[in-house]
């Protein structure tokens, strides 16, 4: 038993000792002053800062070394848009543009063989002609009165749009007038039935009842 009491402390230095080389190498790097990146470290995970940059031990290959730990670059608030500056405009043409109106007029002029739409919006003012190459493509708005003044350049022809009933003449020398609410939408056929010359037959037009707002932004488009 005597024996066994002068041990015990021997045994008990060994277990601090033991337990302090463990502890040493954590103890050193939070000791030591500034590292470099890329320079020997102890312990995978530990942390050290240096000046402003805070470093990482971690394995690389067989050996522990330093490594910068990378932080979340602070996203910069994107400058705001002045309101004094112009907006940019829409893709879409603004309805607003153009005055909604209770009647509209167009002018239908007709030649040997073909057909011309103008358009008019607030008043005589602005008159609108049709868009290249949709020359003979007719818009009016659906439940509104359109004012139609006819003319002809040359010879009688027809205005005929069986589907929407309507069947007039356009007169040389003479001044026509038609009034017309579409009460529907659709795309409808329309002709010269008047017999007018050689290119007769192929004197043909097509008719399209839009929205008022549709056809505001047809005209909106127009010169």
């Amino acid at each position: 038993m005597k024996t066994s009491r002068q041990k015990s402390p021997l045994i008990i230095s060994a277990c601090v000792f033991a337990l302090a080389v463990m502890t040493a190498p954590i103890a050193v790097s939070a000791s030591k002053g500034a590292v470099k990146p890329g320079s020997a470290c102890s312990k995978v995970g530990i942390l050290q800062r240096s000046g402003n940059t805070s470093l990482k031990c971690i394995k690389s290959g067989k050996k522990l070394v330093w490594h910068v730990v990378k932080t979340a670059k602070s996203i910069k608030p994107k400058p705001s848009i002045s309101s004094s500056k112009a907006a940019v405009p829409s893709a879409t043409p603004s309805v607003a543009a153009l005055p909604s109106q209770s009647a509209y007029d167009i002018t239908v002029a007709a030649s040997q063989w073909n057909y011309d739409f103008t358009y008019f919006v607030d008043g005589s003012k602005s008159a609108r002609h049709s868009a290249p190459g949709d020359s003979l493509v007719l818009y009016i708005p659906e439940n509104k009165i359109v004012h139609f003044t006819l003319t002809s350049a040359d010879t009688t022809h027809g205005f005929w749009i069986p589907g929407l009933s309507i069947d007039s003449s356009l007169d040389p020398g003479v001044t026509g007038r038609l009034d017309f609410t579409p009460s529907k939408l659709g795309t409808f056929s329309g002709r010269c039935n008047v017999s007018c010359g050689r290119g007769h037959a192929g004197m043909a037009f097509t008719v399209k009842v839009v929205t008022e707002e549709n056809f505001l932004r047809y005209l909106f488009g127009l010169r």
